[in-house]
């Protein structure tokens, strides 16, 4: 019981780091598309394993939600080489003086 606890405490804190390492390295469409993505995979994989869940599911049903999750990964990965440019946005200092309307 305590080294299911420290388990996952440990896949939480890990969890926490690669989650901040990809908002700090990526934009955030393509940040949340890939957790949104991974998220289920990994929970997927984890009850399989650590708690027997599918244990009779055969050969078929695995393979189809593998396929599955590798066709959402691909999705996601075409997804984010595929962005359209970030429009500049206006800038504005805040002062009413910048407004064209009110210059003399």
């Amino acid at each position: 019981m305590l080294l299911t606890a420290a388990a996952i405490a440990g896949a939480a804190v890990i969890g926490v780091l690669i989650v901040q390492q990809a908002c700090a390295a990526g934009r955030a469409e393509v940040t949340v598309g890939a957790l949104t993505t991974i998220d289920p995979i990994v929970a997927v994989v984890f009850g399989m394993v650590a708690l027997g869940e599918g244990a009779s599911a055969g050969a078929p049903v695995i393979a189809g939600m593998a396929v599955c999750g590798a066709v959402a990964a691909l999705g996601v990965a075409a997804l984010s080489r595929f962005q359209p440019p970030h429009s500049p946005r206006p800038h504005s200092s805040g002062g009413s003086h910048d407004h064209p309307s009110s210059s003399p």
